[in-house]
């Protein structure tokens, strides 16, 4: 099946996913697995293709994506739990960090707090300095995690609708 910009539009497609249509297809395209990995590469929302799906396949079709979807999701929840787990690791990490940050400023606090007012401000100033330097280690830790999940996500993502683009192939040919 060949498709071309008048059929996105009927879709009403957003001008955006248009414009990456338009852009790289300008005479239109015959729809294949290899246009599909490169379409969704591009950042293409290939979901608008349902529209397309004869009304008597849709149910059958609705099925078999709700499956793929299920899949995904299960996937998804796995990471997002993996992620959360060293999330808050890595939190009580810094939060125990920062408690033995401030019990060494108050143990050097104790002595000298009444006796001189510059002598706390420094160590408090420290204490502070310490603790957001603790927090800048953990940030970074969490971001690393983050970031890892964010690909892990995608990576799947991807898989999910080039698996949903497949089916949809099978349906539209």
């Amino acid at each position: 099946m060949k498709i071309a910009t008048e059929i996105l539009q009927k879709c009403e497609v957003h001008e955006s996913q248009l414009n990456i249509f338009s852009t790289n297809w300008p005479n239109g395209v015959e729809l294949s697995e290899e246009w599909l990995k490169e379409a969704i590469e591009l950042g293409l929302n290939i979901f608008w293709l349902e529209n397309l799906v004869p009304e008597e396949k849709f149910e059958a079709y609705s099925n078999l994506r709700r499956a793929l979807l299920a899949d995904y999701d299960a996937k998804i929840v796995d990471i997002r739990t993996f992620t959360g787990i060293l999330n808050n690791n890595l939190f009580a990490s810094y939060e125990a960090q920062v408690k033995l940050i401030r019990a060494v400023y108050d143990d050097k606090v104790k002595p000298i707090h009444n006796l001189n007012e510059e002598q706390v401000k420094s160590l408090w100033r420290e204490f502070i300095n310490q603790k957001e330097s603790s927090h800048d280690v953990y940030e970074a830790q969490r971001d690393l995690v983050y970031d890892k999940f964010f690909k892990r996500r995608t990576s799947s993502y991807k898989v999910y609708t080039i698996q949903v683009g497949k089916l949809l192939l099978k349906f539209l040919n």
